[in-house]
């Protein structure tokens, strides 16, 4: 039994090694007592349950030699991980140095570059979303494959998204279009097809895949918000619109959109009374330039000139460049009497918005500086055509409109 232990052989090429020597003479790999010993392989239960001490010192050394190993690599692991992290700090100190330069040399600033940085981060944010977003979607689709030809079903669906993924936007929609016939009721495949049609403003489209997905599941909020802003903006069956509009906002909670579409509805029809509640309920819903400018519209109209006058600096303490609102504040100041403040305001939206500018205040423009050129670029041709209600006229609005319906009641489907 002694003369057992007395020698350790190499479980790599079975050469002969004192005992206490960690490596083998001839290859030089790490010894253990044994690789894998081989009552391990027959033991039974029985011994499983009452191992003998040799048997324990075999496994322990088994044991030894694989965290030995796996520390060996932990530590490799490490050492690549210091590197990696030098090397990013290195880099770091050299954009550091290049943004100093350019500063010093008066390039860039820093406040615009940290701007435009915040805004790069946001857009990797939404796309990773959207990623994310389309990923669900299309599982939800394949779930709902039809059992005949499921296979070719599922292919379009795979190469549609891939397209979409790929930044072909156009054919990944023409692929889907395909696979729809198929399914008419499957809810998730119309529903997308709807948004996308919706958001690329062809609403002909977006009407024919709404009716599919809203008579599959009626009581959806998003699918009916958007199935009454369509109908409502179509000018067709407008009443329809609305009740659908209301019912969704009853259903999903509140809305810009919902509440904008309500309110311009209502100011079209000339009750300015009853748009300025749906605009302070879409300001309520969403707070943005655009928002507190609909309510200071409103309420230019209602000749409640503080009031218009307060939001319409809201607006631009928002957005500096919003033109509509500057060319709104000179209105008001212009009803206040306060002709320099007004020639001031209206000369700020000349420069920013060309078709509605005006300047100076003498008779021959005094025709142009009228609330009839502020409503035509609010409104467009809606008044005349009776057609487009809710995105004629200015395009800011109406693409605040579809993002925000998009958005809606996201969490509860």
């Amino acid at each position: 039994m002694r003369h057992e232990f007395q020698k350790i052989r190499c479980q790599r090429c079975r050469a002969a090694n004192p005992l206490g020597q960690e490596l083998c003479d001839r290859c030089g790999t790490r010894l253990m007592l044994v690789v894998e010993p081989t009552s391990l392989r027959f033991e039974d239960d029985s011994a499983a349950e009452a191992p003998n001490p040799a048997l324990l010192l075999e496994r322990m050394t088994i044991l030894e030699g694989g965290l030995t190993r796996f520390a060996e690599k932990l530590e490799r692991g490490f050492d690549l991980m210091l590197k990696q992290a030098q090397n990013i700090h290195r880099e770091h100190l050299l954009v550091e140095s290049l943004i100093a330069t350019l500063v010093q040399a008066g390039i860039v600033s820093r406040d615009d570059l940290e701007k435009l940085w915040r805004a790069t981060l946001d857009r990797e944010d939404a796309a990773s979303r959207e990623r994310e977003r389309r990923e669900a979607i299309r599982l939800r689709i394949i779930t709902e494959a039809p059992a005949s030809g499921k296979d070719a079903y599922i292919k379009l669906i795979n190469d549609g998204f891939h397209q979409l993924g790929s930044g072909d936007l156009a054919g990944g929609i023409r692929t889907l279009e395909r696979a729809s016939p198929s399914t008419p009721r499957n809810f998730a495949l119309q529903a997308f097809l709807a948004e996308q049609f919706f958001l690329a403003d062809k609403p002909m489209l977006a009407l024919e895949y709404l009716t599919r997905a809203h008579n599959t599941r009626r009581r959806d909020p998003r699918i009916a918000l958007l199935f009454g802003l369509t109908f409502a903006d179509l000018g067709q069956e407008v009443e329809i619109g609305r009740e659908l509009i209301v019912e969704a906002l009853k259903r999903g909670g509140k809305s810009f959109a919902g509440h904008y579409a309500l309110g311009r509805l209502s100011a079209l029809e000339g009750n300015w009374r009853e748009a300025s509640v749906e605009f302070r309920r879409a300001l309520l819903a969403r707070p943005c330039a655009a928002s507190h400018f609909i309510f200071a519209l409103a309420s230019f109209k209602l000749s409640r000139l503080r009031l218009a006058e307060r939001h319409a600096r809201k607006s631009l303490a928002l957005d500096e460049n919003f033109g509509a609102a500057f060319f709104l504040l000179g209105l008001i100041h212009r009803r206040e009497k306060e002709h320099a403040r007004a020639r001031e305001a209206f000369a700020r939206a000349a420069i920013l918005v060309g078709d509605i500018q005006t300047k100076g205040d003498g008779r021959k423009r005094a025709s142009r500086e009228t609330e009839q050129i502020l409503l035509h670029g609010f409104f467009g041709s809606a008044q005349q055509s009776g057609r487009r209600l809710l995105t004629a006229g200015d395009q800011r609005l109406a693409q605040l409109m579809r993002e925000d319906a998009l958005a809606f009641n996201v969490t509860a489907r």
